[in-house]
């Protein structure tokens, strides 16, 4: 069985070294090969165009799907979000391959306007990224699949902003809490 993790940043692990990004400490969690296709700068268009590259023809059995926050920093609208991620679950399922859905976390707003662009209404994006969340909950019920909820993972962390390296990325810390989240999902 191989398990490919398509996403953005949040999946690559920038900012954290290879092997301290969640998908390499799930890897070491659990009996499964996988793969890391995540891409920085990738938006979920991104993520679907090289979906077929990246998923299906490495002959997965499983894919975590796990993008959006470069859309809302984009200010593109959460439904074509959500649509991407619609159409990678049908391309999944018409492969035989199991989607596996997973919320982006949130921004630290004041760390992410110290270290990228004070410019951007990080509120407004944390507003999309819980939306989004909460869209890919209905999405998960409705088509029964596993979900990973790491926007509540880490909201619930008493000190989140201990999470980030920069406000938008997850440190050491944030990716270990992401890689506990996955990890309790895939074994319930």
């Amino acid at each position: 069985m191989l398990l490919v993790c398509i996403g953005d940043s949040l999946t690559f692990g920038y900012g954290v070294n290879s092997e301290n990004c969640w998908v390499s400490l799930l890897n070491n969690s659990i009996d499964l090969k996988i793969k890391n296709k995540g891409v920085n700068g990738n938006t979920t268009a991104a993520m679907l165009d090289r979906f077929y590259d990246d998923v299906i023809l490495q002959k997965a059995s499983h894919v975590i799907i796990l993008g959006g926050t470069n859309d809302f920093i984009l200010n593109l609208k959460e439904q074509y979000v959500l649509e991407n991620i619609k159409l990678m679950c049908a391309e999944a399922i018409k492969n035989k391959i199991t989607p596996i859905l997973a919320s982006p976390i949130p921004v630290e707003r004041y760390l992410a306007s110290k270290c990228w662009s004070s410019t951007l209404n990080y509120f407004d994006i944390n507003k999309h990224l819980y939306s989004l969340s909460q869209s890919l909950r209905q999405l998960s019920i409705d088509k029964n699949l596993i979900m990973a909820d790491l926007f509540s993972s880490y909201v619930s962390f008493s000190s989140n902003s201990s999470l980030y390296t920069d406000g938008i990325h997850p440190n050491e810390l944030g990716h270990k809490l992401i890689k506990d989240t996955f990890l309790s999902c895939l074994k319930s």
